[in-house]
């Protein structure tokens, strides 16, 4: 083995930015639109595939993850308590 590969570093990783182009006037144009839909009731499902990212759909998923979140630590609460008191009911008669 040779001596000088022991302490040869490897190089950092690069970071490559490719930036993407913004339209704040066809982004309005879409949402006014999209607004005027609904009023009309031309409004179609709220969860479909959009290929875009509008401004403020990171605020809506995060706390639409935070009421699942909740959801779903309620019923692991519940279920925790349950399984708690079935071994606890087990242990009783087996010690009787």
């Amino acid at each position: 083995m040779n001596m000088a590969s022991l302490f040869k570093l490897s190089k950092p990783r690069q970071f490559n930015l490719k930036p993407r182009y913004w339209d704040p006037v066809k982004e309005e144009r879409n949402a006014r639109t999209r607004r005027i839909d609904a009023e009309l009731g031309m409004e179609g499902e709220e969860d479909a595939y959009r290929p875009y990212i509008g401004r403020g759909d990171f605020r809506k998923g995060l706390s639409r993850g935070k009421r699942d979140v909740k959801r779903n630590h309620l019923s692991s609460t519940i279920r925790i308590m349950a399984i708690v008191l079935l071994l606890t009911i087990l242990i009783y008669f087996i010690l009787q």
